[in-house]
């Protein structure tokens, strides 16, 4: 695992979406999220389409912001507080892979309130 260049794209992805302003109507992008840090060196990647947002997200944290490596939103509220389709996301990954060493992105890195919004 290169951090060096994982975490390059991390920054990539920040650096577009400073130069876009419509993507500041995402409230997050998600990019090299791992289920557990602790793990070691991921087995599996697990994409989705696109990561769903809502209302709460904005609430506890109000800026664009993202899942990454580097910084997960959520982590701050807690393993109880994330949103019910994120934990269904990930129960699901860890039981279909049976392991904890997965990573998380997404096909549209942004997210979106529904998935009519992420293809318009």
């Amino acid at each position: 695992m290169n951090r060096t260049r994982l975490d390059a794209g991390i920054q990539s992805i920040r650096d577009y979406t400073e130069q876009h302003p419509e993507l500041a109507d995402a409230h997050h992008f998600t990019y090299d999220s791992p289920l557990d840090k602790s793990a070691g060196t991921p087995e599996f990647v697990v994409m989705g389409i696109n990561p769903g947002e809502t209302k709460p997200d904005w609430t506890d944290d109000p800026q664009p912001t993202e899942i990454t490596w580097n910084h997960d939103f959520n982590a701050k509220k807690g393993e109880c507080k994330r949103s019910r389709g994120n934990k269904v996301w990930r129960d699901s990954a860890r039981r279909f892979t049976r392991c904890g060493r997965i990573v998380f992105t997404e096909a549209l890195f942004w997210s979106s309130h529904n998935e009519e919004e992420c293809i318009q």
